[in-house]
C-alpha cells in the first residue's frame, strides 16, 4: 500500500545534432513523448523581437489581444515581459531550443488561468493556450503570435 508503480525513461541522445528524444513510461499509465536539445554556443535569434498576440480565430477580443517583447542573449537564454490589452502581465523566461523553438508557459489571474505553447522566432510563428477560469464573460482561447517591428 502506497508504492507507487515504477516509471521507465528511453531516451536517444543524438551526437550530432544534440538532440534527445525518447519516452516515459509507467506500467498503468499511457507513455509519454520527451525532446529536448543541449544548449547551444550560441543562437542566430539573438536580439529584441516585439511580438503581438491576437486570437486565432481574428476575433477581436480585449483581454485576448496584447504583445510581447523577447530579448534573447547570444547564450540563447531568453525572457520575455509582455501585457495583454486588459493590462495582465505576461513575465517569464526560458531557452531557445537547438532547433529554434521556444517554449512558453506562465500562470495568470493569481494562478486560475495560464498561457503556453511553443513558438519560434525566425520568423515568428506559434500558437499559443490561454486558459482561465471560466466566467460569463471569458473563456479559453488560442492566440497566434505575429511578428512586429
Amino acid at each position: 500500500s502506497g508504492t507507487l508503480p515504477p516509471w521507465l525513461l528511453k531516451f536517444r541522445l543524438h551526437r550530432l545534432t544534440g538532440a534527445l528524444t525518447g519516452l516515459i513510461e509507467c506500467t498503468d499509465q499511457e507513455a509519454v513523448s520527451v525532446l529536448g536539445w543541449r544548449h547551444g554556443e550560441g543562437t542566430s535569434t539573438a536580439g529584441i523581437h516585439n511580438l503581438r498576440l491576437i486570437t486565432t480565430s481574428g476575433e477581436v477580443l480585449d483581454s485576448a489581444t496584447g504583445s510581447l517583447r523577447v530579448t534573447v542573449r547570444s547564450s540563447g537564454l531568453m525572457t520575455w515581459a509582455g501585457a495583454f490589452s486588459d493590462g495582465t502581465t505576461l513575465t517569464g523566461s526560458a531557452v531557445v531550443l537547438g532547433n529554434g523553438s521556444v517554449p512558453l508557459q506562465t500562470l495568470l489571474y493569481r494562478q486560475m488561468g495560464s498561457v503556453q505553447g511553443w513558438f519560434s522566432l525566425s520568423p515568428a510563428s506559434g500558437e499559443l493556450d490561454w486558459l482561465r477560469k471560466p466566467t460569463a464573460q471569458h473563456a479559453g482561447h488560442s492566440l497566434r503570435l505575429l511578428h512586429v517591428e
